[in-house]
């Protein structure tokens, strides 16, 4: 059934017969319609799939929820983990985009917050539009860096991946790692070939 966007419409499915002998509904990412449908769950003990609102914590309260992906807070904890961790010895640099808003800010904060718990040095690159050799003159070519986005866009990308890949080739002593996101998993061609 297609809710429609509709808590009216919710209400009407859920009432019907067949609902009563339900296994499984995979539920619809409005925070409202979850709620109500993992309540609805919860009394008539069938499960509920939660794939599209990865910010939603129901599972955690009711055991009719199973959370198809990684809750977001869980998912920046171990990226944040993973980073001060396997990325020992290397010094993060943020790259920023002073032109448009940052899509990874949430993120990138939090993880400065946790580079500075840690003690861990990092610095930013920030630059207009699109990311500059000049920009980069400040690192030296000796030491290791992860370079952090603050934005997943696929036009910053293609900027700071030639960007990067410019200063790989001139620097080859120097080891660099781009730290990236889930979204570019969908980028093909040229672009793909860049961030390996």
């Amino acid at each position: 059934y297609d809710t429609a966007d509709s808590i009216s419409t919710l209400k009407d499915i859920l009432t019907k017969d067949e609902m009563k002998d339900i296994d499984l509904i995979i539920a619809p990412e409005d925070d409202d319609h979850l709620e109500m449908i993992a309540a609805f769950a919860q009394e008539h003990k069938c499960h509920v799939l939660n794939l599209y609102n990865i910010k939603s914590t129901l599972h955690k309260t009711n055991e009719w929820v199973l959370q198809g992906n990684i809750s977001q807070e869980d998912m920046y904890k171990s990226a944040i983990n993973h980073i001060i961790h396997d990325y020992k010895g290397m010094t993060p640099v943020f790259l920023r985009n002073k032109e448009h808003l940052s899509d990874k800010i949430k993120f990138t904060t939090q993880l400065q917050v946790a580079l500075d718990t840690a003690c861990v040095r990092y610095k930013q690159v920030s630059y207009t539009d699109i990311l500059d050799d000049t920009e980069l003159k400040g690192l030296n070519d000796t030491s290791q860096y992860v370079f952090i986005p603050t934005s997943s866009a696929k036009k910053d990308l293609i900027s700071y991946a030639s960007a990067l890949n410019r200063f790989k080739n001139d620097n080859p002593n120097c080891r660099i790692e781009l730290f990236g996101y889930p979204e570019w998993i969908t980028f093909k061609g040229s672009i793909k070939e860049k961030m390996h």
